[in-house]
């Protein structure tokens, strides 16, 4: 399997830099994450949310509690009664944190243990941000590493990926015509927007399936469908 990801990631990466050097604009959208990770750039917390917004949510609401944590430790007017009371009334949705029977495995997949005899450590105030990290680094770095390097070495076969340093990775999402995930192919705007010439006319219409796009010429020959 891992030889299979690297040939296929290998390819990936020799098609993109084959159509960025070519100036050819084509449809394959690459998450903003991994070209950050191609790039060797900073990948923080935060972007999990770009990868699944329900883990990157749920990990960034955890790391309030231990934001919160930090600053009561370090809060020089309270005695350190007062710093243990405050910390025991850390709750995550009214719940304590060791009662949420997380255990240092990979949410979702309980067979992936973060560290050795995971699943059968509980995250409690005192660990919880051992267990953030550990997911961080796991789903950034550990499942997508294989693939990360293949593509870079396909990439540098056609042209060095360090040219294209001075780029964000949404920009680098822009060039593989990706970047616009909210086109509009509603009727009205692509009646608006094509407008057809040369003895050609556009026929507009709704079928069951789906909105289709039929321009054609005085002969009725079809010439372009969009479903």
């Amino acid at each position: 399997r891992r030889c299979v990801q690297e040939t296929v990631f290998k390819l990936i990466g020799q098609m993109v830099a084959r159509s960025i050097l070519d100036e050819r604009v084509v449809d394959f959208p690459l998450n903003p994450v991994f070209w950050d990770l191609v790039m060797n750039k900073y990948v923080s917390l935060q972007d999990i949310s770009k990868i699944d917004q329900s883990l990157g949510k749920t990990l960034g609401e955890l790391q309030e509690i231990v934001n919160s944590k930090k600053m009561i430790e370090n809060n020089k007017a309270s005695s350190n009664e007062e710093k243990r009371i405050a910390i025991n009334n850390l709750l995550y949705k009214n719940v304590r944190i060791e009662d949420l029977n997380l255990t240092f495995t990979l949410p979702g997949y309980e067979s992936i243990e973060l560290v050795l005899n995971g699943a059968n450590q509980i995250v409690d105030l005192s660990n919880i941000e051992k267990y953030i990290n550990l997911v961080f680094n796991y789903y950034i770095y550990e499942t997508v590493k294989v693939q990360v390097e293949a593509f870079k070495e396909g990439f540098n076969q056609v042209f060095s990926i360090q040219k294209l340093e001075y780029f964000g990775s949404q920009e680098l999402e822009q060039v593989m015509g990706g970047g616009n995930i909210n086109e509009d192919w509603e009727m009205q705007t692509l009646q608006q927007e094509i407008i057809p010439a040369h003895g050609y006319t556009c026929l507009l219409y709704t079928s069951d399936a789906a909105d289709d796009l039929l321009c054609v010429d005085l002969g009725g020959r079809r010439i372009i469908k969009k479903k």
